[in-house]
């Protein structure tokens, strides 16, 4: 497979999971369950997994082990939540959310560092990655629920952002 298909995929990939994420989440806050929300949301953190492997293979001529330990805790972090159930926020959701985090800014932080990256793409990432780490930190320090549920909610929105551009800047060819 040649780079420029490669990216190209990691991009639709980018793309298709914010859309797919955010149909999620609209669907949960309408009321809707079941099924067809979880297999939507499993499709989209599927895709995510996808986007952070082309990431990975992109970021890993700036710090190969770096860019690992990234694509290693985002995105077997991704694949552990689907078989978490996102209505009932337990004790272990606050490390996992932190680790989660961890590798957001990880990565983030490789992009700021990349030339062939805009400094936004890694602010972003930056920026989803700390609000994930303090969701995860107020949650082990015994805040709610609803506390940990509005910082997961904030962070949604940088995540959908960097997850577009990614997506854009992979179709794009620049990476």
């Amino acid at each position: 497979m040649s780079n420029n298909n490669l990216f190209r995929y990691g991009g639709i990939a980018a793309i298709a999971n914010a859309i797919l994420y955010v149909l999620s989440l609209g669907m949960g806050f309408a009321g809707i369950t079941g099924i067809l929300v979880m297999v939507i949301y499993a499709v989209s953190s599927l895709l995510l997994v996808v986007a952070l492997i082309v990431l990975y293979v992109d970021l890993r001529a700036e710090s190969a082990m770096l860019a690992l330990l990234a694509l290693v805790l985002l995105g077997a972090l991704t694949i552990w939540s689907l078989f978490l159930d996102p209505t009932n926020i337990t004790p272990i959701w606050g490390p996992f959310t932190v680790v989660y985090g961890i590798g957001f800014v990880i990565f983030g932080w490789l992009q700021r560092n990349s030339s062939r990256y805009p400094n936004g793409l890694g602010v972003l990432a930056i920026v989803t990655g700390v609000v994930a780490v303090i969701a995860g930190i107020a949650l082990m320090a015994g805040a709610n629920a609803d506390i940990f549920g509005l910082l997961n909610l904030i962070l949604t929105v940088p995540f959908i952002i960097w997850s577009v551009r990614l997506g854009m800047h992979f179709l794009k060819g620049k990476a």
